[in-house]
């Protein structure tokens, strides 16, 4: 035999009791949020997003603040929430992938570990049925994918950042392949490479007085590393290994 009455007689829910900078925040929030459109965990708050923004704006359209690097006509976008479904629950994927190298299709059994983007390209990362090495598989290869639901999925506790600490991009390659890169930057680079980092590991070794810069990374000599390097062109020089000066 007991009620509750708001402290303020005059306090209706139906206020929203924010101020600007709030409203704001979860404006931008929204817009970040939509960006995940893609999983069904962000798809079924559409209908919340929308009662928000109908709230705040009332009915005023805008333009999104902040704008993010994606490809919509991207293949392979349609199993991203199956896929993360999948690691969720624990659900082997009976998979078809054809690689750029291979004209035939692959059919294998998955065990999905998680999900990685690079280069505003999606990847799913685990193990095959019978193989107890890691592998990466671009979602815009798959051909087709279904759950196998009569197979035992085989967890694997992996860190992504432990995983890909010593690799630029997605494919990390055996401790052998790991090497010491020096390279020098030309004066109107080095700011750039200096304020964003290639990699984590990355040091400064020497500055010169007309601005140029060297520098050392510590990571797996892979096709990405190799193909962001040769994206500099001239503005940078390979000093060492020898072996990643000869292919540049």
């Amino acid at each position: 035999k007991k009620y509750y009455r708001y402290a303020d007689p005059d306090y209706k829910i139906s206020d929203i009791p924010l101020n600007e900078g709030d409203l704001n925040v979860i404006t931008e929030s929204i817009e970040i949020l939509k960006q995940f459109k893609d999983f069904s965990l962000f798809r079924d708050l559409n209908g919340v997003f929308q009662k928000l923004e109908d709230q705040i704006h009332q009915n005023e359209q805008r333009a999104s603040l902040i704008h993010f690097d994606k490809n919509e006509r991207l293949r392979g976008l349609n199993y991203l929430d199956e896929i993360y479904q999948a690691i969720l629950k624990g659900i082997v994927l009976d998979i078809r992938y054809q690689s750029y190298r291979n004209s035939n299709v692959q059919r294998f059994k998955f065990h999905a570990i998680f999900l990685k983007e690079y280069n505003n390209r999606w990847f799913v990362i685990g193990r095959k049925n019978d193989s107890k090495r890691v592998f990466n598989f671009a979602l815009d290869r798959i051909q087709g994918m279904e759950a196998d639901l009569k197979s035992t999925y085989q967890r694997l506790n992996l860190d992504p950042d432990e995983f890909y600490k010593d690799t630029f991009g997605v494919t990390v390659l055996s401790p052998k392949d790991l090497i010491e890169i020096e390279l020098w930057v030309n004066p109107s680079n080095a700011p750039y490479v200096i304020s964003k980092p290639i990699h984590a590991s990355q040091k400064t070794i020497q500055e010169y007085p007309d601005g140029s810069v060297i520098i050392s990374i510590r990571v797996h000599h892979n096709f990405e590393i190799e193909r962001h390097l040769f994206g500099f062109a001239d503005n940078i020089r390979v000093l060492k290994p020898e072996r990643l000066v000869k292919r540049i």
